[in-house]
């Protein structure tokens, strides 16, 4: 593969798989998308996305599309690129071979405890003191964002690769721990970055892991959100980070993939809906 020798000692055996098998997918994707669109066509607009899931060969399965399975896969690649971009980038800065782009870069480097069993603060970033810090206790895998979130620290590579590898630690029994519950209300109602931290655990694929699921099965990141409450919504920041991740994903502005339903209320809706308010405010005159 091209660029191949470059990846040598940054990515993991998992991660160059990922890699991988990831740049295949939005190479054919871009490929079909140029011969349905007819020319060199470089934005996945809605209208193109059904003929190339048709070219690419997905089918329904019950009451779910074709095109929503594919539009399923695409964005979970595009988080994959996401991680794994952060990822490469942070061990570049590490080696000296990328600025870094926060004011980190003019701290000196040197490790700080954080007074939290298994975390330290590592060159400016959130890492962890050993790689079975979360199989010694799940609850850390959600320790670790209210740390991110209290210190305003970014992810290190180590902790970041350390969170996909123990996704198999969302077991039915950390759901119904009340601390795991507490940490993630925590993160969410008293958080002071919740939509950065809630990012953060939707790129290592935590908060999207329902309980249970076996490690070679992919969750729907719309349909799964985190089983440690046990809501169904969608993931805080859904659509804007769908089109960032897909954005990175090949290199481009993050607005070129849109991906909505139509609207099924009938047209003229919202004006009458609003003439209604209007007029619920009102005195009523005289008769």
């Amino acid at each position: 593969m091209l660029g191949a020798e470059a990846l040598e000692g940054l990515l993991t055996g998992r991660e160059r798989r990922t890699f991988e098998e990831s740049f295949d997918f939005l190479w054919r994707v871009r490929h079909h998308l140029h011969r349905a669109a007819g020319r060199a066509e470089e934005k996945l607009t809605f209208d193109l996305q059904p003929e190339v899931a048709r070219r690419m060969g997905w089918q329904g399965r019950g009451d779910e599309p074709a095109v929503e399975r594919f539009m399923r896969r695409y964005f979970l690649v595009a988080r994959d690129v996401g991680g794994l971009t952060r990822a490469l980038s942070a061990k570049l800065e590490e080696r000296g071979q990328k600025r870094a782009l926060s004011l980190t870069r003019l701290i000196p480097r040197r490790r700080r405890q954080l007074g939290e069993p298994g975390f330290v603060e590592d060159h400016g970033r959130l890492s962890i003191t050993a790689p079975d810090v979360f199989e010694a206790e799940p609850l850390r895998l959600l320790t670790l964002f209210q740390l991110a979130d209290r210190h305003d620290l970014d992810l290190h590579p180590d902790a970041f690769s350390a969170v996909t590898r123990s996704l198999n630690l969302v077991t039915p029994k950390l759901r119904r721990d009340p601390a795991a519950s507490a940490a993630f209300l925590d993160i969410l109602a008293d958080g002071d970055r919740p939509y950065r931290v809630l990012t953060l655990m939707n790129e290592t694929g935590l908060l999207g892991r329902p309980a249970g699921m076996g490690p070679h099965r992919r969750p729907d990141p719309v349909q799964h959100v985190p089983r440690l409450y046990g809501g169904r919504a969608h993931p805080a920041g859904h659509r804007h980070h769908q089109r960032h991740c897909a954005g990175q994903a090949e290199g481009r502005p993050s607005h070129v993939v849109q991906h909505h339903r139509p609207d099924p209320r009938p047209a003229g809706a919202d004006a009458g809906h609003a003439a209604a308010r209007r007029g619920q405010g009102r005195r009523p005159g005289p008769a």
